[in-house]
């Protein structure tokens, strides 16, 4: 169930794993977030969780008998994480309250796609720390650190149990026209 939540008298949202998909431009199975614990919009911060689970397509392969969630997978979350944070403060910039927000990200996600920008990575500096396994819960963080000319660069890091699995830093560019590959449309 999507909410606005406070804690420590700061306002967040929080978004189901159906409203998540509908909000990130890929579908199944390459969605990595299970749901959006807390997006403070306005600070540009993000909280997501993404449970690895032995039915993770990737891990029959990645490595048979001896499941690891892939690396590259978790930067993936991590930048599907701050692009959530980025839609959610675009979005919320747009509508004005979390209240006005949340209604549009449940109702009509349609409505805040067409106002938030699309993104996509430019770069990526990240250090893995510690493997992750099937049954864990990896919690992501995303913090906007500059906002500058079209490009976004957040701290990002996942923790599972508290300790701490991989962090670094992502850039994001706006994308200056937003096609799909493939369908006839060119991308400038």
């Amino acid at each position: 169930m999507d909410t606005v939540q406070i804690q420590d008298k700061k306002r967040s949202i929080s978004l189901s794993a159906a409203t998540t998909m509908k909000l990130i431009p890929h579908v199944y199975p390459f969605v990595l977030l299970d749901r959006v614990r807390a997006c403070y919009a306005e600070e540009g911060i993000g909280h997501s969780v993404k449970n690895i689970t032995m039915t993770d397509p990737v891990l029959s392969g990645h490595f048979p008998g001896y499941p690891i969630y892939p690396g590259v997978l978790i930067i993936e979350a991590m930048v599907q994480n701050a692009c959530m944070t980025a839609t959610a403060r675009d979005a919320f910039r747009h509508f004005g309250s979390y209240e006005a927000l949340l209604e549009h990200f449940s109702k009509k996600p349609e409505e805040v796609l067409s106002i938030a920008k699309q993104y996509f990575l430019a770069e990526s500096r990240v250090k893995h720390i510690q493997a992750v396994y099937p049954g864990d819960a990896m919690e992501l963080e995303a913090r906007l650190i500059l906002d500058r000319d079209g490009m976004l660069v957040f701290k990002v890091s996942a923790t599972v149990d508290g300790r701490e699995v991989a962090k670094g830093q992502v850039t994001m560019a706006t994308a200056l026209s937003v096609a799909t590959p493939g369908m006839g449309d060119k991308i400038q």
